[in-house]
């Protein structure tokens, strides 16, 4: 374990054989139900026009809702703050800010 600052770094990247990962037989922890699984990063890509940053931003504002953090990177401008109030308004569901 590597340590920072004196104290062990628990972020360290493990690795495991293809024998361990398929002997691991836990309970699913879902982040969002049966879409996105807890602890994971996940990579969304598609060609253009296949409505990536709608579910990116909805999948992100239903994490938030239910306290938990995420992050979107997105080149869409300045027009991601208008989608998100409006996910707000259409759900029904305030996020403190």
């Amino acid at each position: 374990m590597r340590r920072v600052g004196g104290k062990p770094n628990h972020s360290d990247i493990k690795f495991k054989s293809v024998a361990e990962l398929i002997a691991e037989k836990g309970e699913t922890r879902w982040l969002i139900h049966e879409i996105l699984e807890h602890e994971v990063i996940a990579v969304m890509a598609g060609a253009r026009g296949t409505f990536k940053s709608f579910i990116a931003l909805d999948w992100c504002m239903r994490m938030a809702v239910g306290g938990h953090a995420g992050v979107i990177l997105s080149a869409e401008g300045k027009g991601l703050g208008r989608r998100m109030d409006a996910w707000m308004l259409q759900h029904g569901k305030g996020i403190d800010q």
